[in-house]
């Protein structure tokens, strides 16, 4: 299937995903499932690869930019994630969050 297009060009090729053992397939930062009676399920996914990098708390930026920042890290993982995922997508958000050096009341705040 993937022959033809894999000819056109030295510098492209193309890959087949499948989904994983849970039936999820990625796409960008998210897992996606069709469930039964075409339901779908969305978790946010971060690629294992991923160095978990967002804007440090140290750099010099304003104070209002690292609060958006961590707002955002938050909503995104919130609003990618369906219900029965979002307690993960916390997580994963909060451990993001601190290895970026963000202090432990903003992840609490946020984090919720």
């Amino acid at each position: 299937m993937l022959k033809y297009p894999n000819n056109q060009h030295p510098s492209t090729k193309f890959e087949l995903e499948l989904p994983d053992a849970e039936g999820y397939l990625a796409n960008l930062d998210t897992m996606i499932r069709v469930n039964g009676g075409g339901t779908v399920s969305r978790k946010l996914y971060s690629k294992p690869a991923s160095k978990n990098i967002t804007l440090n708390y140290g750099s010099h930026h304003p104070t209002a930019t690292k609060r958006a920042v961590a707002n955002n890290e938050f909503k995104r993982a919130v609003e990618i994630s369906t219900q029965y995922h979002r307690a993960e997508a916390s997580r994963m958000t909060k451990t993001k969050l601190k290895l970026n050096g963000y202090p432990e009341t903003w992840i609490a705040n946020n984090g919720q």
